[in-house]
């Protein structure tokens, strides 16, 4: 009978450890210009460098990327610029893809993935190439959206 509370107690453990790895980290302050979430960086062909890692963001105000990542009780910064938006494979996931370059200075990619509800990702989704900025107007006491980089005539319509 011991060695059966035993080996429930090892299984018990097992789980809640297996757990632990799905459970991935997660945070964005209110303003959504800071974030957590995990991150791998890629080769400039998409092949995976490495494993997944947990990732801080800071965005900066010209929408470039500050990252911050976490490896063996150490942290490496860096500079990135958004790219784009990887094909969506995984259900309630985001994956946004970044470029830089490494410690040698050879052209890198990064993967960014984060929950599909995530207020990070309306603020990553208006840096993306192509897409109007939307900015808060500072005539009027920042009481209403403008979107830059149109004419009132094209917003309109």
């Amino acid at each position: 009978m011991d060695v059966l509370w035993l080996l429930l107690a090892i299984a018990l453990c097992a789980f809640v450890a297996w757990l632990g790895f799905l459970i991935e980290p997660h945070w964005v302050s209110r303003d959504g210009k800071r974030f957590l979430c995990n991150g791998q960086k890629l080769s400039v062909r998409g092949e995976p460098i490495g494993r997944w890692h947990e990732t801080r963001v800071i965005v900066g105000t010209r929408g470039q990327l500050q990252i911050d990542q976490k490896r063996f009780m150490r942290r490496t910064s860096s500079s990135w610029t958004l790219e784009g938006e990887a094909p969506a494979r995984l259900r309630r996931k985001r994956v946004f893809l970044l470029r830089g370059h490494d410690d040698k200075g050879l052209a890198i990619m990064l993967a960014l993935r984060m929950p599909a509800s995530s207020r990070a990702v309306n603020t990553l989704e208006q840096l993306l190439p192509g897409t109007p900025r939307r900015a808060r107007s500072l005539s009027d006491g920042g009481s209403h959206d403008e979107t830059f980089g149109t004419s009132a005539a094209d917003a309109a319509t």
